[in-house]
């Protein structure tokens, strides 16, 4: 597989190896709705260049048994710490709960803060989340585990 940026959007070139025709999902983040996933055909023996909105994004196959990250190998995918618990108020006031350490220890998160979690609910790349306007709220969160970073 390879990859490139172009502006805003990337491309991703996907080669089938196989002798058989691939169905494969392919998921891109940066698409909002129904969008955001969609049913490709790759035709066997062949190199097929697949356009995603943003940063990058994953490809499934096998069924979904397989993934394969689509975007640049040393951008990481941020996730929520699944441990966690959130408590979101009428007022929209936005608390996370890290009950398993010792003591447990609460959370309020501000308006970027909430903002950052909520992105961070799915495989989403790291360039797509953090930018220079959130770079410190999105390093605290991190440096406190409330979202980690991974590499599929």
């Amino acid at each position: 597989m390879r990859f490139r940026r172009v502006g805003e959007k990337s491309e991703a070139q996907v080669e089938n190896a196989s002798p058989e025709p691939a169905l494969v999902q392919v998921h891109d983040p940066a698409q909002a709705g129904p969008k955001m996933t969609r049913l490709l055909e790759l035709a066997p023996k062949s190199v097929t260049p697949i356009s995603l909105q943003g940063n990058g994004g994953f490809l499934r196959y096998c069924g979904g048994a397989e993934v394969m990250r689509l975007g640049a190998p040393d951008d990481p995918f941020c996730v929520r710490n699944q441990a966690v618990r959130k408590l979101e108020k009428r007022n929209g006031s936005v608390f996370l709960f890290a009950t398993r350490e010792n003591p447990a220890k609460g959370y309020e998160l501000d308006e970027q803060g909430a903002e950052i979690w909520k992105r961070a609910g799915g495989f989403t790349l790291k360039s797509s989340v953090r930018n220079e306007q959130n770079a410190a709220t999105y390093d605290k969160l991190l440096a406190a585990g409330l979202i980690q970073e991974t590499l599929l």
